[in-house]
């Protein structure tokens, strides 16, 4: 295989250690990406990355620079939490923004490509969160066209698309854009692999494991081939699970859910009337627009009044 390109999805970098993380979760992000800009360079290929650089749109000073020091340079879209409010329009005041002016990544945009010039090479297109691919070929291309999309695409392995949450399958996303020879896409943290007739989609999964049920996530990227459009999967190194997991919040959390259940029934009994209560309130409203179906316009002010 002649490797054309390196693929991930989802880094969701973050300064704060997750809850179910015990290790130092600074040098563990720091391992990953060493591993990813090693792996570049032995193929002399780029990295491409679709979307949630950041796992929150607003970092430090300090983590800034930690990420300028860090990263390889690749080539992004941006993702849900990567913008502020979730919106694009919202852009120039994130993170993401910051790391493309100080020229530590480059931003795919929807109505332009990206030529990458070696011995395979492909075009770069795609788009962001929220956005539609708006870049359309003039007549055939002389190369391969890769897509890099922020988008929710089952994997056949989850119960969110019975749940009502908008998103496509894998066929029907390659059937929506037959020009692309290979679909990159990020946002749901599985990984995915399916081919549909000469087109195929991948999904790496998130490269972190931020949570106790990635227990069973083995963190990977793929290597592409433009020339034959046939990708592999590589394992990112990382530690075991006993060495950096813990179900332990979970215990913790559920205990205070079962103590506020006990107050928040006491309290209905005595004003009346029926509330429902969540711990993680922007997680709640997260899943309710994904399957609510509400207008764009509104769910951008419901962001903005979080973010404030």
């Amino acid at each position: 295989m002649r490797v054309s390109a390196i693929l991930i999805s989802d880094l969701h970098l973050r300064e704060k250690t997750p809850l179910s993380r015990f290790d130092n979760y600074l040098d563990a992000q720091k391992n990953k990406l060493r591993f990813l800009k090693e792996l570049a360079e032995y193929h002399e290929a780029p990295i491409i990355c679709a979307g949630d650089i950041f796992d929150t749109w607003k970092v430090t000073p300090f983590f800034l620079g930690w990420c300028i020091d860090n990263m390889p340079y690749m080539y992004v879209v941006a993702g849900n939490h990567d913008l502020p409010a979730h919106s694009i329009e919202n852009y120039e005041k994130s993170a993401l923004s910051v790391l493309e002016k100080a020229v530590a990544v480059e931003l795919i945009r929807p109505d332009e490509y990206i030529a990458i010039n070696s011995d395979n090479a492909f075009h770069i297109v795609g788009s962001h969160w929220g956005c539609e691919l708006s870049y359309k070929k003039s007549g055939k291309y002389s190369c391969r066209t890769l897509g890099v999309f922020h988008e929710m695409i089952f994997s056949g392995n989850d119960n969110m698309q019975r749940l009502g949450v908008a998103g496509y399958t894998a066929k029907e996303f390659i059937q929506k854009h037959p020009d692309i020879d290979l679909l990159l896409v990020g946002h749901n943290h599985e990984v995915i692999n399916k081919k549909y007739k000469d087109q195929r989609l991948i999904n790496a999964g998130s490269v972190m494991r931020m949570t106790a049920k990635q227990m069973e996530h083995n963190p990977v990227c793929f290597l592409w081939d433009a020339n034959t459009n046939e990708v592999e999967e590589r394992k990112i190194p990382c530690m075991p699970v006993a060495d950096v997991l813990s179900r332990d919040h979970i215990d913790r959390v559920k205990d205070k859910e079962e103590r506020l259940d006990i107050f928040m029934e006491s309290f209905v009994e005595k004003v009346g009337g029926n509330i429902n209560v969540g711990l993680d309130y922007r997680k709640n409203v997260e899943k309710y627009l994904g399957k609510s179906g509400i207008d764009p316009a509104i769910e951008k002010v419901i962001w903005e009044a979080l973010e404030d």
